[in-house]
């Protein structure tokens, strides 16, 4: 969330992970798909260098994010494309029927 009267650069939209590996557990979990099990393999190696990195400054996270998360984020792309794996973010009647209780 922010003000419109916000002083400051550019917004950058930063996208949680979190999100995108529980929408393919989940596939995984129902299907078993070997697919499913790459992406989540991929995404793995993501988090572990996270892991890595934790509380070191800002800029040594950047540093290490450019040079070793981007590799691994330009082939995850690459692959997914090739594969033609989509994850859609858009809420199931399922998931929005638990806001009734």
């Amino acid at each position: 969330m922010f003000s419109a009267e916000r002083e400051g650069g550019a917004l950058t939209e930063v996208a949680c992970w979190a999100h995108a590996r529980r929408k393919i557990h989940d596939v995984y979990i129902s299907s078993k798909s070997a697919t499913a099990e790459e992406a989540l393999k991929r995404i793995s190696e993501l988090y572990a260098i996270e892991d890595e990195i934790r509380g070191l400054p800002e800029s040594e996270r950047l540093a290490v994010r450019q040079q070793r998360s981007k590799v691994l984020l330009t082939s995850l792309h690459e692959w997914m494309v090739e594969k033609n794996v989509t994850v859609s973010f858009k809420p199931s009647f399922a998931s929005l029927s638990c806001f009734r209780y």
